[in-house]
C-alpha cells in the first residue's frame, strides 16, 4: 500500500510541475515590480497555473493511472476528484515559496518547510493504522493543505511591501502571459532529464542500479540547489532594483565560489563515504557522484546566463540553453549507459551541462557585442541596463 501511495504522490507531483515549474520565475521576476498590484498578480498566476494543473490532472486520471500503476486514483469518480483537488493544493504549496522570496519574506521558507515535515509526521502517526494507498497520499496532501492555507492567508492579508511602494513596473497582462508560457516551456525542458533518466536506468540497467543512481542523484541535486537558489535570489533582487544587477552579479559570483567549490571538492574526494549513508553497496555510485560534482561548474555558468535572460523579461536564451543541455544529456545517456552503467548517466549529464554552458557563454558574448539599442534595455533611475553594461561591470574589480 505504501508503494501505491508513493506512486500516487509522484503522479500528483508530475502534473503539479506543469503549473509551478515555470510560474515560479514569473513570480520572482515580476512580483517585486508589481507595486500595489502584488496580490492581484499572485492571484492571476495561481488561477492560470491552477487551470493548467487541473487539465493535466484530468488527463492523468483518464489516461495515465494505468500506465503509472496507480489505478486506485481512477477507481471511482470521487478518487478522481480528490486527485485533481490535491494537484491544485500541491501546485499552490510548491509556488508559495517563490512568492515569499519575491516579497522578501524568505526567512519564513525554512520555517514553513520544517513545519511541513512535522505536520506530515504527525498525520502519519495518526493514520498509520489505515491500510490504504490513500493514507500516505492523504498525509502529503493534508500537510500541504495546512501550510498552503497558512502561508497564503499571510500573503493575501498582511502588508507585502512598504507603504511608499506605490510604483508599479509591471508590464501588460499579455507580456506577463507570454513570459510565463516561455518560462514554463524552459522549466519543463530542464526537468525532462530528472523525470526520464531514472526510467532509462530501469529500462537499460535494472531496478538495483536505479537505487544506486537515485542515491547519487539525490546528493548531486542537493549541491545543484545551492546554485539554483543563488540564481533565484539574483532574479528577485534585480527585480527590486535593476540598477543593482552588476553589483549583484559580482557578489553572487564570489558567494558561489565560496560555497560551491568546497561542495565540489568534497564530492570529488569522498563520494563513497557520502553515499555510504544510504547503506552498504551504494558506493557503486561514487563515479556518478564525481561527475555530478564536476558538473557544478558548467551548471552554475549556464544558470547565471539564464538568470540574466529572466531579469531582462525574456526566455529565448534560457530555452536554448536548457533545450541543448537536455537533448545532449539524453542522447549521451542512451549511448553511454549500456557500456558504462550509471557512470554513463553521470558523464552524459556532465557533457550535456558543459555544452549548455558553452551555448550560454556564446549567447551572452553575442548579445554583449550587439548595439545597446538592439537589446531593448529597461530604464532604471535614468540609466540604461544592457548585457554589455553588466559584462563591463562584472569585469571591473
Amino acid at each position: 500500500m505504501v508503494g501505491l501511495g508513493a506512486g500516487g504522490i509522484s503522479a500528483m507531483q508530475l502534473v503539479g510541475t506543469v503549473g509551478w515549474a515555470g510560474l515560479q520565475f514569473t513570480i520572482l521576476r515580476y512580483l517585486p515590480a508589481a507595486g500595489p498590484h502584488k496580490r492581484l498578480l499572485l492571484a492571476y498566476l495561481y488561477g492560470a497555473g491552477g487551470a493548467a494543473v487541473v487539465l493535466c490532472a484530468m488527463a492523468m486520471v483518464a489516461f495515465g493511472t494505468n500506465w503509472f500503476g496507480v489505478r486506485f486514483i481512477s477507481a471511482n469518480t470521487l478518487g478522481g476528484i480528490v486527485f485533481c483537488v490535491s494537484a491544485i493544493v500541491w501546485f499552490v504549496f510548491s509556488l508559495q515559496d517563490a512568492a515569499l522570496v519575491a516579497v522578501r519574506r524568505s526567512v519564513w521558507v525554512p520555517v514553513e518547510n520544517a513545519l511541513y515535515g512535522v505536520s506530515k509526521l504527525g498525520l502519519l502517526i495518526i493514520f498509520a493504522s489505515v491500510n490504504s494507498p490513500w493514507t500516505i497520499f492523504g498525509v502529503w496532501v493534508g500537510a500541504s493543505l495546512v501550510m498552503a492555507a497558512a502561508v497564503n492567508t499571510y500573503l493575501f492579508t498582511q502588508p507585502l511591501a512598504p507603504a511608499l511602494d506605490s510604483h508599479s513596473d509591471l508590464p501588460s497582462r499579455s507580456v506577463v502571459a507570454i513570459y510565463s508560457t516561455g518560462q514554463t516551456g524552459t522549466a519543463l525542458l530542464a526537468w525532462i532529464p530528472e523525470f526520464l533518466v531514472p526510467l532509462l536506468v530501469i529500462r537499460l540497467l535494472g531496478q538495483r542500479e536505479n537505487a544506486y543512481y537515485y542515491a547519487a542523484w539525490t546528493i548531486g541535486y542537493s549541491m545543484r540547489l545551492i546554485s539554483i537558489n543563488m540564481s533565484n535570489v539574483l532574479i528577485t533582487e534585480a527585480a527590486h532594483d535593476r540598477a543593482a544587477v552588476p553589483a549583484l552579479l559580482r557578489s553572487s559570483t564570489r558567494l558561489a565560489a565560496v560555497v560551491l567549490i568546497p561542495a565540489m571538492l568534497v564530492g570529488l574526494a569522498v563520494p563513497g563515504v557520502i553515499l555510504g549513508i544510504f547503506g552498504s553497496g551504494y558506493e557503486a555510485g561514487a563515479s556518478l557522484l564525481r561527475y555530478y560534482a564536476i558538473s557544478l561548474v558548467p551548471f552554475s555558468i549556464a544558470g547565471v546566463v539564464i538568470a540574466i535572460d529572466r531579469i531582462s523579461g525574456k526566455f529565448g536564451t534560457a530555452m536554448l540553453i536548457t533545450g541543448t543541455g537536455t537533448v545532449v544529456t539524453l542522447a549521451l545517456d542512451l549511448l553511454l549507459m549500456p557500456n558504462m552503467g550509471i557512470s554513463g548517466a553521470g558523464l552524459g549529464w556532465l557533457l550535456g551541462q558543459t555544452v549548455a554552458a558553452a551555448v550560454a557563454v556564446a549567447s551572452y558574448r553575442f548579445q554583449a557585442r550587439r548595439p545597446a539599442g538592439d537589446l531593448t534595455p529597461q530604464r532604471t533611475h535614468g540609466k540604461r541596463l544592457s548585457r554589455r553594461s553588466i559584462r563591463d561591470a562584472v569585469r571591473r574589480p
